[in-house]
């Protein structure tokens, strides 16, 4: 299981029922993706608590990064 902790030292489950995680990786959003072995599984698990299955059939995922692009910018 996975801890979130506020800064005031709260502690609550951010993400359970975990297999053999390998990578963490958040994204902008405060989203939790995890590597799952041996099941080869990419899982993502929302701020509020909710788990979906992100990507599946991969052999052995094992490191998790995301690329932060750019915000688009409006131009006149």
């Amino acid at each position: 299981k996975i801890l979130k902790f506020t800064p005031d030292g709260e502690e609550s489950d951010f993400a359970t029922d975990l297999g053999a995680p390998r990578g963490l990786a958040f994204d902008r959003s405060g989203n939790l993706f995890t590597a799952e072995q041996p099941a080869g599984e990419i899982l993502k698990f929302t701020p509020d608590g909710n788990q979906t299955l992100f990507a599946s059939g991969i052999p052995t995922p094992e490191f998790l990064a995301f690329q932060l692009l750019p915000t688009p910018r409006l131009t006149r």
